[in-house]
């Protein structure tokens, strides 16, 4: 499982905070986003869009697999 961080801004106060977020990546996905990362910043190379999966259908995924697992 890898842990990703997501800094937000509270409006109304101005503060800016950070929270952590726990995703299961599976490894087929996993090594996609690497390539794509190492192509475009060790590469310089542009990915094709659109892609699939798209981050819609990541997300859409991510949540129907929850979903199931949580069962709601």
């Amino acid at each position: 499982m890898h842990a990703y961080t997501h800094t937000c801004t509270n409006r109304k106060d101005n503060v800016s905070t950070e929270k952590l977020i726990k995703i299961q990546i599976p490894a087929t996905l996993r090594k996609q986003l690497t390539d794509d990362w190492e192509n475009i910043t060790q590469k310089d190379k542009i990915v094709k869009l659109p892609r699939s999966p798209n981050v819609d259908e990541i997300l859409s995924k991510y949540h129907e697999l929850k979903t199931k697992k949580d069962g709601l």
